[in-house]
This record gives structure tokens, sequence and C-alpha cells, in this order.
């Protein structure tokens, strides 16, 4: 199994959690021909540590700061003081600032506040069949963005057979949302999401933000703020918690098809919106981020380095359509700015995405055969084999 994103460059392997050493060890002696002499329980778990496995057990990530700060000693907690503050004052002006666009959001019907997450990847055929448990697993993705203040969710969800989980795939599904709260007259949206620069905070989606307010009917602003490391406070966490649920207790589940039911169901009474994407939906953002030259830009307009890594928080404005507003601190009140000098106000207009891909996503042989026998599909389909 792939990790969401903290075990990626991990040497280890990763079984399904439905398994353990001593489920695997009763389904190897049933395997066994009748008289084939059996292994010790102790000798299958040394083979099976030798093999560098594990099972994959997802976790709510923890601060590795605060840990630190919270069992070191004294000169330990000396050291990490100044940080440790700032640290803490970040994580709760993020909260509060949230606080306030929830109030807002409250107050005025054009506001929109909604926070946004990808989800820890699903794996089918999800059952308990013994016969499963060994078989090359399809990825599933499912990415919400969940609106504070009436909790309306959108969830888009795709598999690995239709396209990749990365930014140009993220900021396609918030895109997606924008356009729809557009077309209901909201006029400033204020988006919170983790800050994870894979998929969050990076150029590409500064790009598809700049994008979506050059070309919206009503929305004339849109910021994104990023929660402090391993502090992340998203109400859409609910969500991926009832969709867990609900396909625990789905009983067997084989391809991504029966997953709109099931996430639409999770919760009964306000049903999520579920849109299933397929490799032509999403949009080549990370071309456009190159065309519009972002990167390139090195300096911000009062000389200061722009490190992309450090930024808390993006604004962009139909008012200032060559430029990126930012703050590296919820704390700071000021914001820098990024000015795309290059480029004219009509130039910008004219840039437009395009369809970031031309086929579906290539997929291992095995995986590929699993989605023959499941699907039905024509095994001469070369756009799906490696």
């Amino acid at each position: 199994m792939e990790s969401h994103y903290c075990r990626a460059n991990s040497s280890r392997e990763y079984l399904n959690s439905d398994l353990s050493v001593s489920k695997m060890y009763f389904l190897h002696l049933q395997s066994l021909p009748e008289g084939y002499p059996k292994p010790s329980l102790s000798t299958y778990q040394r083979v099976f540590q030798s093999n560098n496995l594990s099972f994959h057990n997802p976790k709510k990530d923890q601060c590795s700061l605060c840990a630190m700060y919270k069992t070191g000693d004294v000169s330990v907690r000396y050291k990490l003081e100044g940080k440790f503050n700032k640290h803490t004052a970040e994580k709760n002006t993020v909260r509060q600032l949230k606080d306030r666009s929830k109030q807002r959001a409250h107050e005025d019907n054009t506001f929109l506040c909604a926070s946004f997450d990808l989800q820890q990847v699903i794996y089918l055929p999800s059952s308990n069949e013994s016969a499963v448990f060994y078989k090359r697993r399809l990825a599933v993705f499912n990415f919400t963005l969940y609106n504070i203040f009436n909790k309306d969710c959108f969830c888009y969800t795709w598999s690995e057979a239709e396209s990749k989980r990365g930014s140009s795939e993220i900021a396609t599904c918030v895109y997606n949302a924008l356009q729809f709260y557009d077309s209901k007259e909201m006029k400033v949206a204020s988006l919170f999401s983790d800050g994870c620069s894979g998929q969050n905070k990076n150029s590409i989606m500064a790009t598809m933000l700049l994008y979506t307010v050059l070309h919206s009917k009503n929305l004339n602003e849109i910021s994104l703020k990023f929660f402090e490391t391993s502090h992340g406070q998203n109400e859409g966490d609910s969500v991926h918690s009832s969709i867990s649920h609900a396909i625990k207790h789905a009983g067997n589940i084989f391809v991504p098809s029966q997953l709109c039911p099931i996430f639409k169901l999770a919760r009964r009474q306000h049903p999520y919106n579920v849109y299933p994407l397929q490799y032509t939906d999403f949009l080549d953002f990370k071309t456009l981020s190159k065309e519009l030259r972002i990167l390139t830009v090195k300096k911000t307009d009062t000389g200061d380095s722009v490190k992309w890594t450090e930024i808390m928080e993006f604004k962009v404005s139909k008012n200032h359509a060559q430029q990126i507003f930012f703050r590296t601190s919820h704390l700071e009140d000021n914001f820098k700015v990024l000015s795309l000098k290059r480029l004219s106000t009509a130039e910008l207009g004219k840039l437009v995405p395009n369809r970031l891909n031309n086929q579906p996503n290539k997929i291992s042989e095995e995986k590929y055969s699993y989605l023959q026998s499941m699907c039905g599909r024509n095994s001469s389909h070369p756009s799906r084999r490696t």
C-alpha cells in the first residue's frame, strides 16, 4: 500500500491493515499441500521481519516540536522555547482567523469559508475474503472541500487508473468547487488547508487561484491560509471519518463506481455531493504556471526573497490581476507582493489551462489484470498498461 505522503521515501513496504502476522500465518498453513511440513509461528514471524514488511496503520500526525518541548528536560526546553512559542502563536492565530471567517460567512451570504483536504488513499478491492488480501489493490483518491458555514461538502473522487494525485489534480478540484460558488454569487472566498508543499503550498495552486479570480463572474477575492504544521483543524476530517466508517460496513467493494453511493450516503441527513472524475476532467495548471513565469520571480516588490515553502497565506484579487499577495506568518499584518510584470492584464486573460491528461494513467500489469477481470475491459487497451 502507498502512503498518504509521510511514508513516501520509506524503503519499508506496507500491507493492508486488515492483515496481521497471525492471520497471514493461518492463511499460509491453509495454502500448504497436505503432508507438507508446517513452520512454527516464530519462524514465520522471523521471515516476515526479514523482508522489511509492516502493516499500514494510518495515525494522526504528531507534532515533533510539541512532543520534544513537552518531554524534554530543562535544557531542551530552553533551546526550543522561542521556536515553540512562535509555533504555538501561529497555531492559535490561524484557528482564530478561521473562526472569524466562519462568523463573517454567517453574517454575509456572499462570503465563503471552506477547508479542503485529500483523504487517506482508499484501496480496492475491499473485502474480508482471504483471496483478496494478497491482490494488487487499486488506489482510489477522494478530495473533499467542506463549507464550514452550511456544512455542504464536495467529494471529488478518481482512481489511479484515471490520473495521479499531484498538484494539478488537487488544483482542478478546488477550481471546480470555486466555479460552483461563483455561480452562487459568492464574492469573497476564504480557504484553509494543510501546508503540504507537494499538493497545496506551491506555485501551481497560486496560479489556479489567480486564474479563477480573473475568469470569475462574481468572485473578486480569494485567500488560502495554511494551518501550522501538524496542527490542522479541518472540519473536513469528519467527512473522511464518516466515509471510512461507511466503507468499513459496506461489505465487499470491488470497483470505484461502487464508492459513489457509499460516499453520498455516509451522511444521510445532509448527503455529500459526490463527483467522480475521469482523466479528461483534470486541467494542467502546472504548465500554466510556467507560462505565467511565476517561479522566475525571485524577489518581492520590496526586494525580499520569495520562499514558497515558508508562505502561510496566498491572496489574489480581480483588482490586482498582475499580483499575488502572500504572508510568511499569520502574525504579520502586511502582505508581501509578487508581481508578474512580464505579462499585461490582457495577456493574462488569454492564458488558459490545457487538459492535463491525453490518456488514462498507466498502471501496473497486475492491477490492469484486476481491472480487466472486475470490469470486463478489453485486454488490448494499451493505455492502461505500463
